[in-house]
């Protein structure tokens, strides 16, 4: 079975910030994997401004051909996820399916160590 997620990447819009795009991901999308993968690439890319490293991350990911999608860039749509990740210049947070509870909300950096915690934790069940 597929653990999907969707990113979403915003950009500091006039009056609020902005989703400028919606990366689906078939399966792994759980913290211990796709969390991990997007602070390991977060920790790692050199980018302009947010609409740059959305660019980059798409880049980055589709590497995978067939486990990346990009979505529509509509917040609160149901694509069977499990999780979303909603990354801005200075924070990421990780919300289940449509943004129904907060798991963590947190720094790039923080956002490595909670997602390595997790991994100890789905290790050990």
């Amino acid at each position: 079975m597929s653990t999907r997620c969707l990113t979403y990447v915003y950009t500091d819009g006039f009056s609020a910030p902005t989703p400028v795009v919606c990366l689906y991901r078939h399966y792994d999308g759980y913290p211990s994997s796709h969390g991990l993968d997007l602070a390991n690439f977060l920790a790692e890319v050199d980018f302009n401004d947010m609409e740059c490293m959305a660019a980059s991350m798409v880049a980055h990911f589709k590497k995978q051909p067939y486990n990346y999608y990009l979505y529509p860039v509509v917040l609160k749509q149901d694509c069977w996820q499990e999780y979303e990740y909603h990354v801005n210049a200075d924070s990421v947070t990780i919300t289940t399916k449509m943004q129904e509870e907060v798991l963590f909300t947190g720094t790039w950096d923080q956002l490595k160590t909670f997602c390595q915690k997790s991994e100890q934790v789905l290790a050990h069940e």
